[in-house]
């Protein structure tokens, strides 16, 4: 009766390891739960959103020249540096340490326009 119990000794533990595989073949997928977590902060962050650093500035500009303004007032108060979204650069040097959108994307289009501007990013 021993040597009975040791043939059904890896049967068994076969369909153990059968069992666990097939167990966790149907776990739900890990973008599940990375989904819950960006939902839990999303609403975590809407609820109590953190302080702005009151070292930084947002301001709204329509044109470019209005960036020259905002650039001298920039240098008065020792910015370290200023970021643009305007597809035109000013007509004149701002300063070195002034980025904009070096290409934007084109409507409708997975093409990128050139711009003026000589330092920064994708738009």
């Amino acid at each position: 009766m021993a040597s009975n119990a040791k043939t059904h000794s890896p049967l068994a533990l076969t369909l153990l390891v059968g069992l666990l595989a097939m167990g966790s073949l149907s776990l739900p997928s890990l973008a599940l739960v990375q989904r819950a977590d960006r939902m839990l902060y999303d609403l975590w962050s809407r609820v109590s959103p953190p302080r702005a650093p009151d070292e930084i500035v947002i301001v709204t500009l329509d044109e470019s020249a209005s960036y020259q303004v905002l650039a001298r007032i920039a240098d008065e108060q020792n910015a370290r540096l200023l970021i643009s979204t305007l597809v035109h650069p000013p007509s004149e040097e701002v300063g070195r340490d002034t980025l904009g959108p070096t290409a934007t994307d084109l409507v409708g289009s997975p093409l990128l326009r050139e711009t003026g501007w000589a330092r920064g990013g994708y738009l």
